[in-house]
């Protein structure tokens, strides 16, 4: 029988959905590799609808805390309500604890669960998004939490280098290391020369402030600049300030149940972002499909080679860059196929896998 291991995310992992989702879909599918998983969601966040039915596949139990069961999807879970110390019951079982998020964190910060070999994986650096959003007084409380609460952790994970990441070792001085983002497999094949219905594709949570800000300069900043150019935008919760900017060339699509049919109709996928954190799966997402990327200089961050992509921080030159993909195949063909092959070489699951081996090897042997 395998060994046990805790996995405690703020929302049901999936395959699919936001990144959060899938970042924490990718850690309960790698660890179900090597143990039998105990899955506790505090679910903070609600669930994609396809990730009930993900996380049965791969959690050998499943456990709800707090009242918020009905976000979840997985009704017939039991629930333990409004108490997270009854997880302490799950600790003499377990090898290893695999904390998700700053937020999950806080939740537990009070049990014994910490006595175990444990991984807070925080992905991104939630100082710097906030420190970028404007909001000096979240900075702040979020360094403080961060310090106080990482030092529970026998290992802290993020998602990009650790040298790209702005104050760490004043955070988070010792024991960090870096779990690349990844992206899932396609179902499609690489690189179909089927017709494509758009031009460029945006793919994201929308109701995020920072993929909301950059959407909002797009459409007001660069897509002027690109008449008659076809403009798909896919995720869930969009914002009623960006759906009051819909028009015959610009189509926000919400909630969509995926997102793969999205990367093979359009020609290019665009990060036009000023803010957040940590490194953007959407990115990794349009490679995986061999979809060329144009991004501004934050949101391609934390991603050391960006040859599958163009980077554009001006209106301007955001809007040659996209129009240069339109306009030259072979061009846009040759950023697909390099941006494919990171994907492949980097940001596959299989790679995440490996660093998730590297991390559960590092905690197990202290």
């Amino acid at each position: 029988m395998n060994k046990r291991a805790i996995l405690i995310t703020p929302l049901v992992p999936g395959r699919t959905g936001n990144g959060l989702s899938m970042r924490a879909g990718m850690w309960l599918e790698c660890l179900s590799q090597d143990f039998d998983v105990d899955l506790v969601v505090g679910p903070i966040y609600p669930a994609h609808p396809s990730a009930p039915d993900f996380a049965r596949d791969f959690a050998s139990t499943i456990t709800i805390v707090t009242p918020l069961a009905r976000e979840t999807g997985l009704h017939d879970i039991s629930i333990e309500e409004s108490d997270i110390h009854k997880l302490d019951n799950l600790s003499p079982a377990a090898a290893l604890v695999v904390v998700f998020r700053l937020v999950t964190a806080e939740l537990i910060a009070d049990s014994t669960l910490h006595q175990l070999p444990s991984i807070l994986d925080l992905d991104d650096a939630d100082w710097v998004r906030e420190e970028r959003l404007g909001h000096p007084h979240l900075t702040a409380d979020i360094i403080r939490k961060t310090s106080e609460l990482s030092s529970l952790f026998d290992l802290v994970t993020f998602a990009q280098p650790l040298n790209s990441i702005p104050h760490l070792s004043e955070v988070v001085p010792t024991n960090v290391m870096t779990i690349p983002n990844a992206s899932q497999a396609p179902e499609s094949t690489f690189l179909e020369t089927a017709a494509k219905a758009t031009d460029l594709l945006f793919v994201g949570t929308l109701g995020y402030a920072p993929n909301e800000e950059g959407l909002l300069w797009f459409i007001t900043e660069v897509s002027p600049l690109l008449p008659d150019v076809r403009v798909a935008i896919v995720g869930a919760n969009p914002t009623q300030e960006l759906l009051k900017h819909q028009s015959p060339l610009l189509h926000i699509h919400a909630n969509v149940p995926e997102v793969s049919s999205w990367y093979r109709s359009a020609h290019a996928a665009i990060v036009p972002l000023f803010a957040g954190s940590g490194t953007r799966i959407k990115i990794l997402e349009a490679w995986a499909h061999a979809t060329p990327v144009v991004s501004t200089s934050i949101g391609i961050e934390g991603i050391d080679n960006t040859q599958g992509a163009l980077i554009a921080d001006s209106a301007s030159a955001f809007a040659a860059a996209c129009a240069s993909l339109l306009h030259s195949p072979d061009l846009a063909w040759s950023l697909a196929h390099d941006g494919h092959q990171l994907w492949q070489d980097h940001y596959s699951l299989s790679s995440f896998r490996h660093h998730i081996s590297l991390a559960v090897e590092k905690v197990l042997s202290i």
